[in-house]
């Protein structure tokens, strides 16, 4: 019998065409719905384009859930950001 996977930030469940991404976050292996990355990877790329308002709306999107988000789901969030250089630089003078 096949596992149902369900995302860690919404909670939908994966289904017939539908698929998840997998993430490996320390010990544990996190989903999320393709919705759910999508934000993760908007983020992303809102910091790379240094647009920092776009990032700081998508960051508090993410984490803005009608229930409360696990701690697992926060931590790899916060490393998560960390490593994609968030928040991205005002100035682009401070860019690396």
């Amino acid at each position: 019998m096949k596992k149902t996977i369900s995302c860690l930030r919404c909670g939908k469940r994966e289904g017939f065409r539908k698929s998840h991404e997998k993430i490996k976050y320390k010990d544990d292996v996190l989903y999320l719905c393709v919705d759910c990355a999508q934000i993760a990877y908007k983020m992303k790329d809102a910091v790379i384009d240094m647009d920092s308002t776009l990032a700081d709306e998508l960051a508090r999107d993410f984490v803005s859930l009608p229930e409360k988000p696990s701690k697992v789901l926060l931590s790899w969030f916060d490393e998560y950001k960390t490593r994609i250089g968030y928040p991205p630089p005002t100035n682009p003078k401070e860019a690396p």
